[in-house]
């Protein structure tokens, strides 16, 4: 790959970084970074879009019902061109659904996808570590948080429109 090709890869690996904020920031009870940091691949380099992995900064998104953290997503994607060469092609991804946004405990489930899977596998998999119990915990935990919402609602006259 020329140094024209991996800037010009670096480039559309930013834009989708930058895509992928904007649209976590929404539900994001927290500061992140996505950045984008070059890596060697089977075929040639790659770029791996992943939480920015220092210190001071989360490795997961606080997603965030009502203002309270429910969940954290972690990511990392590996991008490289297509066979064509035109367009940004994902050879593989590991996404992280964690309790509470916490970044030291099990995730609730993974979804990978790994592109030049070999054919004893399947391309994308979903690995679930919880158990029900603790999705059903996670689902009382937003009930309890929306109740409490509810408790503080004005009350409000009937009949007035």
């Amino acid at each position: 790959m020329s140094s024209a090709d991996e800037k010009l890869l670096e480039a559309k690996a930013d834009e989708l970084a930058w895509t992928l904020t904007d649209a976590l920031e929404y539900f994001a009870d927290n500061d992140f970074v996505l950045e984008t940091v070059i890596a060697q691949s089977a075929r040639g380099n790659s770029i791996v879009i992943q939480f920015a992995q220092k210190e001071d900064l989360p490795k997961v998104v606080k997603l965030k019902s009502r203002g309270w953290p429910v969940l954290g997503l972690g990511m990392k994607i590996n991008c490289t061109w297509d066979s064509q060469g035109k367009h940004l092609a994902v050879e593989k991804s590991s996404i992280r659904v964690m309790p509470y946004g916490s970044d030291t405990e099990a995730p609730l489930f993974r979804v990978e996808y790994v592109k030049e899977q070999d054919s004893h596998r399947p391309s994308s998999h979903i690995h679930v570590h919880a158990h029900r119990d603790e999705f059903t915990h996670l689902m009382g935990f937003a009930s309890k948080i929306r109740h409490g919402l509810a408790e503080k609602v004005c009350p409000q006259l009937s009949g007035c429109a």
